[in-house]
């Protein structure tokens, strides 16, 4: 009886990890996404602020119900103390960030914003450290493989902001073309649905893509952005203060929404 017990609390948790890892992938494949919608509306002339207050709202649309639902039994009450705590991770992790992701973006693809947020787990550690949530065993394999993997995630995203080789793979005529239609098909979609966008994708691409200092400039806003989201993961500690889950996350979208209007 108590093999069996154990069994099935061992493919439970097994199973439990899959759906987890299989959630993080579709998260990661789907800001994918958002980052090459973002980057074709963004060039066809949305502002970028009208473009966050708008994603907030949409959100904060599909968050609003869920307290009231899943949680309605489950509500601690509210401080002045933690709605510091929420305007905080408003402002750090979703405000902040998401400001310099955006304009970071005007300046560059979304693939070098996905590969600059590769810094993110080491400006996250060097910041818990600064704190106190972290500890560094210099005399430890597990300590050197973290200072290691820090080092080697600064020195990468450095070599991409500031270093610009040659190109090793040259197109055709035909390939820029093909590049600018795919852009234009996805903008005119994007302008039917919601209006986004209102001059042709492709001339302002071009004239964004190239250049050493606009590719810079975004480089700059996009390790803004990766520093804001390291201070939003470490003050996450305020979670275990309050929980009631969904109700900390409108709390905290609301907060963003606050700010992006005003």
């Amino acid at each position: 009886m108590a093999g069996g017990d154990g069994s099935t609390s061992s493919s439970s948790s097994w199973l439990s990890l899959v759906v987890l890892h299989t959630a993080l992938l579709l998260a990661s494949a789907g800001m994918s996404r958002y980052q090459v919608i973002t980057r074709v509306a963004l060039t066809g002339g949305m502002s970028l602020f009208t473009f966050a207050v708008y994603r907030g709202a949409i959100g904060l649309c599909f968050l609003i119900p869920a307290p009231f639902f899943i949680e309605r039994n489950k509500r601690p009450p509210l401080t002045w103390k933690l709605l510091g705590h929420f305007f905080l991770l408003g402002l750090t992790g979703v405000s902040v960030a998401q400001a310099c992701f955006l304009e970071g973006l005007t300046y560059t693809s979304p693939t070098f914003a996905s590969a600059v947020q590769n810094s993110i787990p080491a400006i996250t550690f060097i910041i818990a450290v600064a704190f106190g949530q972290e500890r560094v065993h210099v005399k430890r394999l597990d300590g050197l493989a973290k200072i290691m993997g820090t080092l080697l995630c600064v020195i990468g995203a450095a070599t991409m902001a500031f270093y610009k080789g040659p190109t090793l793979v040259k197109g055709d005529e035909n390939d820029g073309s093909d590049a600018n239609d795919s852009s234009a098909i996805v903008a005119s979609i994007l302008d039917w649905a919601f209006g986004l966008t209102s001059v042709p994708v492709a001339e302002n691409a071009s004239e964004l893509l190239h250049g050493s200092k606009t590719w810079q400039i975004g480089a700059f806003f996009h390790m803004g952005m990766s520093i804001a989201f390291s201070f939003w993961l470490v003050i996450q500690v305020f979670r275990g203060f309050y929980t009631a889950e969904y109700l900390f996350t409108n709390l905290e979208f609301e907060s963003l929404q606050t700010l992006n209007t005003w």
